[in-house]
């Protein structure tokens, strides 16, 4: 699942430049081609709280612990 890692990877560096939605979009990609990525689902949930969106945030991390 080398894709996964390069769309996690590419969310690591947008959330880092504070690209919010594109970060959102590449952990999304990222865990529909490897859902037990849970490092996905924990960066996802960061940017949830970047965003506002606490409840989105609560959900992904529920997710990471699964």
């Amino acid at each position: 699942n080398e894709p996964a890692y390069c769309w996690f990877n590419q969310g690591n560096s947008l959330r880092i430049l504070k690209q919010l939605d594109a970060a959102r979009a590449s952990y999304e990609q990222a865990i529909v081609l490897k859902p037990d990525l849970a490092n996905a689902y924990l960066n996802l949930g960061l940017v949830m709280v970047d965003l506002n969106q606490p409840a989105l945030a609560e959900r992904n991390y529920q997710l990471c612990l699964q």
